[in-house]
C-alpha cells in the first residue's frame, strides 16, 4: 500500500494525492494516517483507507510495511520528519521538491521527487515504483541507509564538535 502520515490538509498536499491517486492505472490502496481538519477533504477516491490521529508506533510500523510512502506538500516544509520516519523503516518516499526535504530523499536513490502541486508527476512518479518492485526495495534499502544520517547518535557528535570548535576558537 501507499502511506501519508500528516495533517490531512491541502497545505500538505492531500487534494493533490488525492488527484494523482485517483488517476492510478494500477490498484494498490491508499492508507492516510493522520489529523482531520475542517478543510480535510471528505470525498475520497475507491480504495482510500482513512485512520485518524494514530500513536507513533504504529505509525511507524505502518512505514515499515508499506511499500511507499508519500510526502506531496505544497508549502516548504522546513524538515521532512516524516520522510525520515519513511526511510528509516525501509522504505522509498515520493515526495515534493520543495524545503527541506530535497535534503533529506535522494531523488533516484531514497526515493523520486516531483514538483510541488503537481498530480501528473506525482501520479507518474508513484506508478514507476509500483511497477518497478525490484526498484521500490533498492530504493527502500537506501533510504534505510539514508536515514541512518539524520539519528541522534549520527547528528550529536557532529553538533557537538561544532560546539567544541567555536567554543575553543575563542
Amino acid at each position: 500500500f501507499i502511506l501519508f502520515v500528516g495533517d490531512l490538509r491541502p497545505m500538505k498536499g492531500l487534494d493533490v494525492l488525492l488527484s494523482a491517486f485517483a488517476g492510478l492505472a494500477r490498484s494498490i490502496p491508499l492508507v492516510l494516517i493522520g489529523k482531520s481538519w475542517p478543510d480535510t477533504p471528505r470525498m475520497l477516491p475507491e480504495g482510500v483507507t482513512v485512520h485518524d490521529r494514530w500513536p507513533n508506533a504504529a505509525v511507524i510500523e505502518a512505514f515499515r510495511r508499506s511499500s511507499i510512502a508519500v510526502v506531496p506538500s505544497v508549502w516548504a516544509e522546513p524538515f521532512g520528519i516524516v520522510a525520515i520516519e519513511a526511510m528509516a523503516g525501509g522504505t522509498p518516499v515520493v515526495a515534493s521538491d520543495i524545503g527541506g526535504i530535497p535534503e533529506i530523499v535522494e531523488h533516484g536513490v531514497s526515493g523520486l521527487l516531483v514538483a510541488p502541486g503537481d498530480a501528473r508527476a506525482l501520479r507518474d512518479a508513484l506508478s514507476q515504483l509500483i511497477a518497478d518492485p525490484e526498484r521500490r526495495l533498492a530504493m527502500g534499502e537506501a533510504a534505510r541507509r539514508r536515514a541512518q544520517d539524520f539519528t541522534a547518535a549520527t547528528v550529536v557528535p557532529r553538533l557537538e564538535a561544532v560546539h567544541r570548535r567555536l567554543t575553543t576558537s575563542r
